[in-house]
């Protein structure tokens, strides 16, 4: 019972990990596409 656990607990670890990389993937990929050229890097550092 106790492997069944461990096993639970990283596949919900590894699937948030997959959804936050998704969500940033897909924020970064809207920001460079709406931001000016020459104002990406400037935009994206006091976000951070």
């Amino acid at each position: 019972m106790e492997t069944t656990v461990i096993y639970v607990v990283l596949g919900a670890i590894i699937g948030t990990l997959a959804i936050i990389g998704i969500v940033v993937a897909v924020v970064r990929k809207r920001r460079r596409n709406t931001g000016r050229k020459g104002q990406g890097l400037q935009g994206q550092l006091p976000e951070l």
